[in-house]
């Protein structure tokens, strides 16, 4: 079963570098992209400014923190392809960047529906694949870390006993998140929109 690496279409950005900024909050700086599976406190909600226009507009919005943040669609889509690994949905709020401060709300904490989206979910896996080929694989160890890797040459995948999951990451190489070949095609018959799809040997 072939694997690809899944990233955010980059196409449209031209002096932005995000269509979402993350508002900060006390432990956002530890998230990193929710590339490891420690299931850190989040608050009640987490707001992102985006760029509205081009958010209503895609299921797979660009954002300054690397949230692999998802439309209803793009997440039922990749459920139906099969189970997935443990995780959490985290959802957020999108409040619209060009409207001012004073007139997005209508009372302490309350958005006027139509500056915001609350669509977005950020997919937070739990757990990772073991399916590094520690063999084959061209690659620089970590300093630190001794089952895993820092830098990646030659990404070469080990299938587990029971295939790979529709969407994963690599417990040695969390940095990217990888989709099945058939989690990619339901994707594209779907229609989903803001995602790319690259081969293993862009890792």
């Amino acid at each position: 079963m072939n694997v690809f690496i899944l990233f955010w279409d980059t196409s449209h950005m031209r002096s932005d570098k995000a269509d979402a900024c993350l508002i900060e909050y006390p432990g956002s700086e530890n998230t990193a992209g929710w590339l490891g599976t420690r299931e850190l406190p989040v608050p009640d909600r987490i707001v992102f400014e985006a760029k509205m226009d081009v958010v209503r507009a895609t299921d797979y919005p660009v954002n300054d923190v690397n949230w692999p943040l998802m439309s209803p669609k793009m997440r039922e889509t990749l459920l139906a392809a099969g189970p997935l690994p443990r995780h959490r949905d985290i959802p957020v709020l999108m409040v619209d960047r060009d409207v001012p401060v004073t007139r997005r709300v209508t009372a302490p904490g309350q958005y006027r529906p139509e500056v915001i989206d609350d669509r977005f979910t950020a997919l937070h896996l739990l757990e990772h694949a073991d399916a590094f080929d520690w063999e084959r694989s061209e690659y620089e160890k970590h300093p630190q870390l001794p089952n895993r890797v820092k830098k990646v040459r030659r990404l070469v995948l080990q299938e587990p006993a029971g295939g790979f999951p529709p969407i994963f990451r690599l417990s040695a190489y969390p940095k990217r998140l990888l989709v099945r070949e058939d989690a990619r095609d339901a994707l594209d018959r779907a229609g989903v929109r803001g995602t790319v799809f690259w081969p293993l040997d862009r890792a």
